[in-house]
């Protein structure tokens, strides 16, 4: 019951940054994702999902190059990103983000901003977080 309340409140924040990026232009309200392809993973190892996600891109080659693993807590998603990249390693660079990295570096990117362009009473949120703005 525990995983599953910390789930929701990341998906509250995580919603809160996204809806933040539509609003201010830096992502595009009409964007549609890839239908999602589902795996099973119950009894099976890290190894076992990640060949069948790699299986399912080697056959839909024209897709994307980018795996996106949803899931809650505890349901392997890292243990499976860890052995995805031990079976593509050299196969160009592989960077991984969990709702927690996309938080923080929006905060990360909102103060380095604000260290650049704010004295140190006022932070504009109407000229900070913009598609335009460059750190």
């Amino acid at each position: 019951m525990q995983i599953r309340q910390r789930d929701k409140k990341d998906s509250e924040k995580l919603q809160k940054c996204i809806d933040l990026a539509l609003e201010k232009g830096v992502l595009i309200n009409d964007f549609v994702s890839e239908p999602y392809i589902k795996v099973d993973v119950l009894g099976k190892s890290a190894e076992d999902v990640a060949n069948e996600i790699l299986d399912h891109v080697a056959k839909n080659s024209q897709l994307s190059e980018v795996i996106v693993l949803i899931g809650l807590s505890g349901t392997g998603k890292g243990t499976t990103v860890a052995m995805l990249r031990k079976k593509v390693e050299g196969g160009g660079p592989i960077v991984t983000w969990s709702n927690g990295d996309i938080v923080r570096s929006l905060t990360l990117l909102a103060a380095t901003w604000c260290e650049h362009n704010c004295d140190t009473k006022h932070f504009d949120i109407n000229k900070a977080l913009t598609k335009s703005v460059r750190v």
